[in-house]
């Protein structure tokens, strides 16, 4: 079960995104400011809904493909797992920002819990409306075990 629950892990959060051959390459200056200052109320509201169980609040800015491939069902069991290896999030550190193809790429290093300096990397792909989360992952050796 517990392997089943990792593998559901890994697929809802780790959703596929078609990078064709590009390679990420660092944002900096103005642009790094720009985007970590879009990026930033994102990811408060998704860790602070994470914290609480808010689906809306969680997924509010993902993209319809995110949507559909982490549904009110999955956050739920994926949030279980997570909050029985790392916890609740308490606070994110500065942040890597770089660019793979049309996508920006936005890791931080964030404290939950039960561990320190898990990486949260969250993807931002640029629609009509504006940006929206394309890409979610969670890594530390806690998760990986």
């Amino acid at each position: 079960m517990k392997r089943y629950v990792l593998g559901l892990l890994t697929a809802a959060l780790c959703i596929p995104i078609a990078v064709g051959c590009s390679r990420e390459t660092e944002v900096t200056g103005r642009e790094r400011a720009e985007m970590l200052a879009m990026a930033a109320p994102v990811a408060d509201r998704l860790l602070s809904g994470f914290n609480r169980g808010d689906y809306p609040s969680f997924s509010k800015d993902f993209d319809e493909a995110m949507k559909q491939g982490l549904s009110d069902k999955v956050f739920v069991q994926t949030r279980d797992l997570l909050l029985s290896k790392i916890g609740r999030y308490r606070s994110r550190g500065a942040a890597d920002v770089s660019r793979e193809g049309p996508r920006i790429i936005v890791r931080y290093a964030a404290d939950f819990e039960k561990e320190r300096g898990v990486s949260v990397r969250l993807v931002f792909t640029k629609y009509p409306s504006g940006y929206l989360v394309s890409g979610l992952w969670f890594d530390s050796p806690k998760l990986r075990h």
